[in-house]
């Protein structure tokens, strides 16, 4: 769904549609979660059984199709709606659901496609790994020639929520954002032919019955290990009954 009140003006009108798109979901039972204003919950005997999220003027309702039906139509009432059918991209990530085995599937296929496209290696070669079993850890004078280093890691990072495969490659070369040389920028190249190899990889969310939910959370992390300038690295990461988050 995509709202947008016909009266605003563009140098007022996301501030007065946020005021306003909030008393109208309040009007339908809907409470906005303190942990994000941009998620509101619709509950039935203390129980959710309806989810809305607000990125801009763009919504997204979750929940039983005859409900999104219903609220759609009483959020005309008061916007002007677009409706974009079933969502399956949002925010550069790809949401292909599998309707008879039920798990969905994040990946950012487009997304590498586009970030291959904008540095000319569309049709590089593929790489098995992203990134060298032994990376150096020497230091080295920054470059006097301007290579788009830092643009390309930053476009990296923005991956690694549903990569976790390359975040110990993009932490790596994350360090040298000040101090790249040649042989750095190649090993980002790297990564992108990594990514160019498994564009299809993602997280999947396997959609499991029952009311108990089961979060977990790993984190660890060694000490000193960097030679250079001992700091020591650490990782986590977060499962919802058993998937990935």
């Amino acid at each position: 769904m995509r709202a947008l009140e016909k009266p605003l003006r563009i140098e007022a009108g996301a501030k007065h549609l946020n005021r306003t798109l909030l008393a109208k979901l309040v009007t339908l039972a809907f409470e906005r979660t303190n942990a994000d204003y941009d998620l509101y919950v619709l509950k039935e005997n203390s129980e959710v059984k309806f989810l809305l999220t607000v990125y801009v003027d763009d919504l997204l309702l979750m929940g039983p199709r005859d409900r999104c039906t219903k609220i759609a139509a009483a959020l005309q009432e008061t916007f002007e709606l677009t409706t974009m059918g079933t969502v399956n991209y949002r925010l550069s990530i790809e949401i292909p659901i599998d309707r008879p085995s039920r798990p969905i599937v994040y990946c950012q296929k487009q997304y590498v496609f586009e970030v291959l496209k904008r540095f000319h290696m569309a049709d590089c070669n593929e790489c098995a790994t992203p990134e060298a079993t032994a990376p150096s850890k020497a230091a080295v004078p920054a470059t006097k020639v301007y290579r788009p280093y830092r643009e390309l890691v930053q476009l990296q990072y923005l991956v690694n929520s549903l990569r976790p495969d390359i975040a110990h490659a993009t932490r790596h070369l994350g360090k040298f954002l000040a101090t790249y040389d040649h042989t750095h920028y190649s090993r980002a190249k790297r990564v992108l032919r990594y990514l160019n190899a498994t564009c299809d990889y993602g997280l999947v969310m396997d959609i499991s019955e029952g009311t108990i939910v089961n979060v977990r959370c790993y984190s660890d992390a060694n000490y000193a290990n960097d030679s250079m300038d001992r700091r020591s690295i650490s990782g986590y990461v977060n499962t919802l009954d058993g998937n990935v988050i």
